[in-house]
Parts: structure tokens; sequence; C-alpha cells
């Protein structure tokens, strides 16, 4: 890899990991058209293509998988990312390509994502973990991690990941501080039904 290529890799890679997903796109296309059997740029617009709810990019791309015949790991995605795929056959495929390429953060958040469609909410928070293990600056897994532990009643650990994402990332501050005053609120309501309940067992 060029620096220049090393340069745009890394732009690239920070836009979607902060969700900024159309202007990744924007950036890959030409590096795709530039280099179409170049499998960072294959990876990477896979990624983007998913996470930017983009079928027709994923189609396009479905058709180039031939293009990476020593890649096997970049084919499985690709059948993995089909649009209208089963959620379960997605992530039975997903599990080979993590087999097939371990230390690539992408894939297990696309994973994750597909763990807490199916509301499987303990083990999405426990797969985000993994992504953030391997890239801490994966900003959209905090918040997609902060959803699941609140969803989970683990109110101050998802404050927490919200307020990593507060610090760390160009974002709407406001809507986040609402989603954090929201957690505090839910977890001083069930705060106040766990002191009721005691009080009616102390009755009996």
């Amino acid at each position: 890899m060029t620096a220049f290529q090393d340069n745009t890799y890394y732009h690239i890679e920070a836009l979607i990991v902060n969700g900024y997903i159309s202007q990744a796109i924007q950036v890959l296309i030409p590096e795709l058209q530039r280099e179409p059997k170049n499998p960072i740029w294959y990876l990477q617009a896979l990624v983007a293509a998913s996470e930017g709810c983009r079928p027709d990019l994923l189609n396009w791309l479905a058709g180039r998988r031939k293009n990476f015949p020593s890649n096997q790991y970049l084919v499985v995605i690709s059948r993995a990312l089909t649009p209208g795929i089963r959620v379960e056959k997605s992530i039975k495929l997903l599990n080979q390509a993590i087999d097939l390429f371990p230390e690539n953060a992408h894939l297990y958040y696309l994973r994750a994502k597909r763990i807490r469609e199916m509301g499987f909410w303990h083990l999405a928070a426990s797969e985000f973990c993994n992504v953030l293990a391997l890239n801490p600056g994966y900003m959209i897994a905090y918040q997609l991690r902060a959803s699941c532990y609140w969803k989970l009643g683990l109110y101050q650990w998802a404050i927490q990941d919200y307020e990593e994402i507060r610090n760390s990332m160009a974002c709407n501050r406001g809507q986040v501080d609402k989603l954090i005053n929201q957690c505090a609120t839910d977890e001083r309501r069930r705060e106040k039904q766990f002191r009721k309940i005691e009080r009616i067992q102390q009755e009996i």
C-alpha cells in the first residue's frame, strides 16, 4: 500500500466507524473504479454499503466477487450481506468469515448488529465488546452496545457508552444528553419500583 493509499484507507476507516457512511462511500467509489481488484477497498465498500442500507451497491459488489479468488473471506462476507438474506443465514456466513479473518473488527460489528436485530441483547452486547477490543475507536459500536445495555436494564453501563460517544466524536450532543437523561430516569423509576416491592414484601 502506497502512502497515498494508506492515508485514504485510514480516512475511510474513520468515516465508517464514526457513522459517516455516505461520505465514506463517496471516497470509496473512485478507489474501487481505479483498483477494482484491491481487497482493501472491496471490504470497506461491503461494510459501508451494508451500514448505509445500499442494496444497489451490495448487488454491484456481489457481481465482482470473482475478482477475489484468493480472498475467500471477501466472498463469504459478500454472501452474508446479500440484500434480503435471512438474519440467521447471514450470521452463519459471518461466523465463517470471522474464522477466516478473526482480527477484523468490522466482521464482529456486522455480526453483532444482526444478533441485536434478533433481540439477543446480552449476546449482542458481548459481541460489541469484541468489536471495541479490536478497535476502541469504533464509535458506532458504543452506540449500539448502549442500546443493548439499556434493554438489559444496565443503565449505568449504557450511560457510560453514551458519554463516550458525546466526548469522542462529532455528534448531536443535545440528543445524546437526552438519551443519558432518559437512562437515568429509567434507572430511578426501576429503583422506586424495587423499593415499593420491598415494602409490600415486608407487609406480608
